[in-house]
């Protein structure tokens, strides 16, 4: 579990506030936890760790935080956010997370998203950083605090935010569409061909495609899927014929098929958790390889054409995925409708 499960709104802080500390399993592991000090994050750029920003977060549920003022070089903001950058709310941080926090910046860089993540490493040594690895999720996805909270709507964001700002990690720019992002798990898209996660068991998988033109909700019903257990209405519910996890990914069609048209397929690029069929459908539904092309039925390819849609919403999608990509047989933004 993430950051983005636990933290809470809280407004812009004003004053000093008081330092929680919170209890961890075991007695021991509380009387550890109240003698800790809160962590006091100096610096995310990898450029400038010192020994002094080695973490142990080892088996610890949470832990409260200071972010350092760079106007002052030794003040240091009050402590921020009392349930943060939690792992597991029950069993804590896995054993052995030691490392450093950093920002990861957006790939590739002329995209606007980016995030805060944590290195583990073997020693204090910064040289160590190079060879560590970034601390995983039980998903297989990397544990971060996403620049959606990264904002001057709670108190660790807003710090968070303005150590970004003085280390020039970030701009302006940046932050002000990040403030536009939704406090959701569904995952942020800035280009084609970026790998995604979804449940295959979940009858919708939403995204958000976001530039720096915007930001745009695509909700993407998985039909393949999942099959509704009585007739279809507004409150029919949809049971899975595929259990699982991926990463799956849009990307233009290449296929004879669809020349000349606008149309994204979509691949199966990882498998996140075994992938199998319930055991009803097995005689009606292929488990999707990694690596190839998602079908679905009469063995079609999952595409989705927006040559066949053509309101306001479908062109705004697409000028927000691909502001500068030239679409066979579709019109500029700015041409005349004829």
């Amino acid at each position: 579990m993430s950051l983005l499960m636990l933290l809470r709104p809280t407004g812009r802080m004003r004053g000093s506030c008081s330092v929680k500390f919170f209890s961890s399993p075991s007695s021991e592991g509380r009387k550890t936890q109240r003698r800790s000090s809160p962590i006091i994050l100096r610096t995310l750029d990898p450029e400038r760790l010192e020994h002094q920003d080695f973490f142990d977060l080892s088996l610890r549920r949470w832990r409260s935080f200071m972010v350092q003022n760079m106007s002052s070089g030794t003040n240091s903001l009050p402590a921020y956010s009392k349930r943060l950058m939690t792992f597991h709310p029950r069993d804590g941080f896995p054993d052995g997370t030691h490392g450093f926090f950093y920002y990861n910046p957006p790939t590739p860089p002329d995209t606007v998203l980016g995030e805060v993540r944590f290195r583990v490493t073997t020693s204090n040594d910064p040289a160590s950083f190079a060879s560590g690895s970034d601390l995983k999720l039980p998903d297989g996805q990397p544990w971060n605090v996403p620049p959606s909270f990264i904002t001057p709507r709670f108190q660790l964001g807003e710090a968070l935010m303005q150590l970004l700002l003085a280390e020039k990690l970030v701009n302006q720019t940046q932050l002000d569409i990040w403030d536009r992002l939704p406090r959701q798990n569904s995952p942020f898209l800035t280009q084609l061909e970026q790998p995604f996660p979804v449940d295959f068991s979940s009858h919708a998988w939403t995204c958000w495609l976001v530039s720096e033109h915007g930001v745009m909700k695509w909700k993407v019903y998985n039909k393949t899927f999942t099959r509704p257990t009585a007739e279809v209405g507004p409150h029919t519910n949809f049971e899975p014929t595929v259990l699982g996890k991926a990463l799956v990914r849009w990307e233009m069609s290449k296929l004879e098929i669809h020349a000349g048209k606008p149309v994204l397929v979509l691949r199966l690029v990882k498998a996140l958790t075994d992938l199998t069929v319930v055991p009803k459908w097995a005689h009606r539904v292929t488990v999707p390889l990694e690596g190839e092309l998602i079908h679905r039925k009469r063995n079609r390819v999952w595409k989705h054409d927006f040559s066949l849609h053509k309101n306001r919403s479908t062109r705004g999608l697409l000028e927000i995925f691909l502001p500068n990509h030239d679409w066979p047989g579709e019109k500029k933004s700015g041409d005349n409708d004829k």
